[in-house]
């Protein structure tokens, strides 16, 4: 049973990962007028953004964010693979719009197997 505490919102749109079993289908993305009905609709404690897509790449994160507070969620939380925060600017603009929590996503603990999953060169090599 889901947690009526958490409405989970996904951003589509694209992706800076590669995995195989991503289910990433074209889609338009989210917009903050959605995420505002979502919040509005459900009245969450923490709406979470999350994928499929990578919600720190969605050109209106900031908007989305504020969507969602401004609908009513109690706070707002990203769930990333965590390569946009390698770069200082853009974790910056993430901790700036301070959202509840951050959840990186590892696919495996070495880095190897890591890349291998993702298809991509891992945070360690950034």
């Amino acid at each position: 049973m889901a947690d009526p505490s958490l409405t989970h919102v996904p951003v589509a749109g694209d992706c800076n990962c590669r995995c195989e079993e991503c289910p990433i289908v074209p889609a338009p993305p989210v917009t903050a007028d959605q995420v505002r009905a979502r919040a509005e609709a459900e009245r969450p404690a923490v709406l979470v953004l999350t994928g499929p897509g990578e919600p720190t790449l969605h050109r209106d994160l900031p908007r989305l964010l504020h969507a969602a507070r401004r609908g009513g969620a109690g706070d707002v939380a990203l769930v990333t693979n965590g390569r946009a925060l390698a770069y200082p600017r853009t974790a910056a603009r993430i901790a700036g719009l301070r959202p509840a929590a951050v959840a990186v996503t590892l696919r495996h603990p070495d880095a190897a197997t890591h890349d291998g999953l993702v298809r991509v060169l891992s945070l360690i090599h950034i």
